[in-house]
């Protein structure tokens, strides 16, 4: 009983583990222009296109004013989009 309670732990772990890696695979720096104002931020997801859509969320959040300004910003294309890691 032991020993299946002990494998059981290295499994979750491993699977943590892994998931965990795959996770930030991609890594993108954004920058968009919105209303006037230019700002950039990275983020990291399993695929470029999560990576770049995760970036773009976070300077737009910064940018907007409310949830349709974030929206619109969303909506927008960026600036600029550089890949930091990845394949």
């Amino acid at each position: 009983m032991k020993l299946m309670v002990f494998l059981g732990v290295v499994v979750l772990i491993a699977v943590l583990f892994y998931s965990t890696a795959q996770e930030g695979k991609y890594k993108y720096k954004v920058c968009v222009s919105f209303h006037g104002s230019n700002r950039c931020s990275s983020a990291s997801g399993q695929t470029p296109d999560q990576a770049i859509r995760a970036a773009q969320g976070v300077v737009c959040s910064g940018l907007a004013n409310n949830r349709d300004e974030v929206m619109a910003c969303e909506a927008t294309s960026p600036v600029s989009v550089e890949q930091l890691t990845g394949q």
